[in-house]
């Protein structure tokens, strides 16, 4: 029988590739069971498609066949007004708000967001998918706005198509 090598996760939209052993099929050596989840090209790349698992299968040029089953993670996001802050009273402290999207939290997860002003960027810790309160990375004093650069999961990093991506004090 073959064997299927390689790494058998993926994100969502990110691709990895598989090794057959022998010699592949000359017309179709790779197919995905959920083209949904996942595809995957005659050179063994699979490309993320949307969260879930998939049946990947591959044939030798003398018929034989194996499969392998590949995990798709999802990229992880936020939740509609999901970045926010407060309204900086005086003496008080810039507090930003991060609410995760519950169907991609896992641990560790973090957001990193740059200051619009001096483009400075922060990385905070994320301990649960609720609402989570941290103090903005430079203690501004003064109107700001920050920008969602990056969310990261255990698994992926979204980088762009945030849910909501703006949050400024006043």
């Amino acid at each position: 029988l073959p064997t299927i090598t390689g790494t058998l996760s993926v994100c969502s939209g990110s691709t990895t590739t598989l090794t057959g052993s022998g010699i592949p099929d000359p017309t179709t050596p790779w197919a995905s069971s959920n083209l949904a989840v996942a595809t995957v090209n005659n050179s063994g790349v699979v490309t993320g498609v949307s969260a879930g698992t998939t049946v990947i299968t591959y044939k030798s040029s003398n018929n034989c066949t194996i499969t392998a089953t590949v995990t798709v993670n999802g990229l992880p996001n936020n939740i509609s007004n999901g970045f926010s802050a407060t309204t900086i009273c005086f003496g008080g402290t810039p507090l930003l708000t991060f609410d995760a999207e519950n169907s991609s939290f896992s641990t560790p997860y973090s957001v990193t967001y740059r200051n619009d002003i001096t483009l400075t960027q922060y990385t905070a810790t994320i301990p649960n998918a609720s609402a989570y309160n941290f103090t903005a990375g430079d203690n501004p004093t003064s109107n700001s706005g920050y920008t969602i650069v990056s969310i990261s999961n255990a698994f992926c990093t979204r980088t762009s198509g945030f849910t909501d991506s703006g949050a400024n004090l006043t």
